[in-house]
């Protein structure tokens, strides 16, 4: 039995590529009952894809089915094909499209891609990496990493506050913010680094982290419960021992730890966390500290009731922000 004019095969071409017409369907119905062994090519055909497809995806393999099409045609277009020969074009339409499927595939897996992930102000997240290493990001925070990590280390950037809970690796792991590198292996540490902020700190819980600033050779080596602040300004470090780490990371767990902040400083840390402006009409509050714990679930007006007993301040609470007078 003989196809002619190639009526068949343009119809099942338009399927492949999803350009096909409802009426040129039922047409391909109706030729292919009549024709068992092509109706049987046909179904291999529509079973080689992958599972699912994205958009981009989708369009990809259209291009390649287009490309099957020609492959077929391209011998002889107004030739009539025998039936015999018709298993041999179809391996050859098959293998095609297996082959640029599966080296589409390889090549979408082979890119690396970055994920940025925003943390609002008044709200924290945690966030697992591909390599296992755990990430809480602070209020008002930005942290962009790649969707896998490859070569020689593993990098993320950060703007804001993150704890990390580093993966064990042979590979380093390093933090980088805003001239600041903190580099390490597998360790525990807090990582404060707000754009606003004139000052940088981390604080270890365990391991070890070597921490540098660009374009300057100066390293700091932390070991268990130091801190290094770093002055943006002036580029200059202060490392501080036999801190209690756990206090500049309490805020993970729902707890705010303030010891002789600066008043300044605390409106800024409460500003993220309760996403309320606040606004400081006199500058005789700038010497002020305060030493304090908040819990969650107190509210900005029980927190500011709290602020209020412990220093010399007045305040006054609007829709979104609060004066200080």
């Amino acid at each position: 039995m003989k196809v002619t004019n190639r009526k068949v095969w343009d119809l099942i071409s338009k399927d492949l590529a999803n350009s096909i017409s409802e009426k040129e369907r039922l047409n391909l119905e109706e030729l292919l009952k009549d024709d068992p062994q092509t109706k049987e090519t046909y179904k291999i055909l529509n079973i080689i894809e992958p599972v699912s497809f994205d958009k981009e995806q989708a369009r990809d393999m259209e291009v390649i089915k287009q490309m099957t099409h020609q492959k077929i045609f391209s011998q002889n277009p107004g030739k009539t094909i025998q039936m015999r020969s018709l298993p041999y074009w179809m391996s050859i339409a098959a293998l095609l499209i297996i082959a640029l499927t599966l080296g589409y595939q390889t090549y979408r897996l082979s890119r690396v891609s970055d994920i940025e992930i925003n943390t609002p102000k008044g709200v924290y997240s945690k966030v697992e990496l591909p390599d296992g290493t755990i990430v809480f990001l602070n209020s008002g925070s930005k942290m962009i990493y790649p969707t896998r990590f490859n070569g020689k280390k593993r990098e993320v950037k950060l703007w804001g506050e993150g704890f990390f809970d580093v993966k064990k690796d042979a590979t380093p792991f390093i933090v980088s913010s805003q001239r600041i590198r903190v580099k390490v292996l597998g360790t525990a540490f807090n990582f404060r680094n707000y754009p606003s902020d004139s000052l940088g700190v981390v604080t270890l819980e365990r391991g070890a982290v070597e921490l540098s600033l660009a374009n300057h050779n100066k390293k700091v080596v932390l070991k268990p419960n130091e801190q290094v602040i770093l002055n943006k300004n002036k580029a200059e470090f202060l490392v501080k021992s036999k801190i209690d780490p756990k206090d500049f990371s309490s805020w993970k767990d729902g707890e705010f730890v303030f010891k002789s902040i600066s008043f300044p400083e605390l409106c800024n840390n409460l500003e993220r966390r309760y996403n309320y402006t606040f606004v400081i009409e006199s500058n005789k509050y700038n010497h002020e500290t305060f030493t304090g714990k908040f819990k969650h679930g107190e509210n900005i007006e029980q927190i500011m009731e709290i602020i209020k007993l412990n220093t010399s301040i007045q305040y006054k609470i609007t829709k979104d922000s609060i004066i200080i007078y």
